[in-house]
């Protein structure tokens, strides 16, 4: 309600209208005015409505634009029936989706060296692998700086539901046995809301960092046998358990 005194012509200031928290669409409203001339003892009752369109916005954001996943060389990590021999886990969250309508769509890594695997958990608690759907751009990666001669890899791509709740699953990027060493990947997400017809795509830089641990060396020595007072071969059968020439 307004307190009387208005005079006709004059701008009526000061009304605003502030939706309920996370809420969007149209809303009508309905004014009601008492009006008389002066002078007079008639008063009039006047009615009008009005539309107001509260538009949607999308509010939750990624707390990272870089991000560095580390893991340690050949721990394992065991989940369900699942064993991921070299694993690094993909750290990124995002802000609490207080507002229902906003859900995270599907999860895109991108630019992951060939040879790695990614992998998530599902609503269940199993590590499932998520889907490669191929070959990335034209950039590639050494995968084995330490053997001569080795060729680069290509990239790949790999799809990653969100969580059933439109939330960030936990995601794990599998390194070949024995790798260590730093490589770099893109995680991209679209952001949607239910009200809006069009997502807000979200690219965040990742870059891996797996710590080398040396795997020591095997010795199965065998039986020799040679002359009194002459060199005799000592056959050790040394070997090295990491065998990509790291060590």
């Amino acid at each position: 309600p307004l307190d009387a005194g208005y005079v006709m012509g004059s701008q009526i200031t000061g009304l605003e209208y502030k939706p309920a928290e996370n809420r969007n669409g149209n809303v009508t409203f309905e004014v009601s005015v008492q009006n008389k001339e002066t002078g007079s003892s008639v008063t009039l009752n006047s009615k009008g409505s009005t539309n107001i369109s509260v538009t949607p916005v999308i509010d939750v954001v990624l707390d990272a634009s870089v991000v560095t996943a580390t893991g340690t060389e050949d721990v394992a990590v065991t989940v369900g029936s699942t064993t991921l021999a070299n694993p690094v886990k993909l750290e990124i969250t995002a802000g609490t989706f207080s507002d229902a309508s906003e859900k995270l769509g599907n999860i895109i890594l991108d630019e992951v060296p060939n040879g790695f695997t990614v992998w998530y958990k599902d609503s269940n608690g199993d590590l499932i692998m998520a889907t490669n759907i191929g070959q990335s751009g034209s950039n590639t990666f050494d995968l084995t700086p330490n053997i001569s001669g080795d060729a680069d890899v290509h990239r790949n791509k790999w799809l990653i539901p969100a969580s059933a709740d439109g939330s960030m699953p936990e995601v794990y990027i599998n390194a070949p046995e024995n790798w260590s060493g730093d490589f770099d990947f893109k995680a991209k997400f679209t952001v949607s809301e239910q009200n809006l017809s069009t997502s807000t795509p979200i690219e965040v830089d990742v870059t891996g960092h797996i710590n080398a641990v040396a795997d020591g060396v095997t010795i199965d020595p065998t039986m020799t046998f040679g002359d009194a007072f002459s060199w005799v071969s000592l056959n050790l059968n040394a070997n090295m358990k990491d065998i990509d020439g790291s060590e």
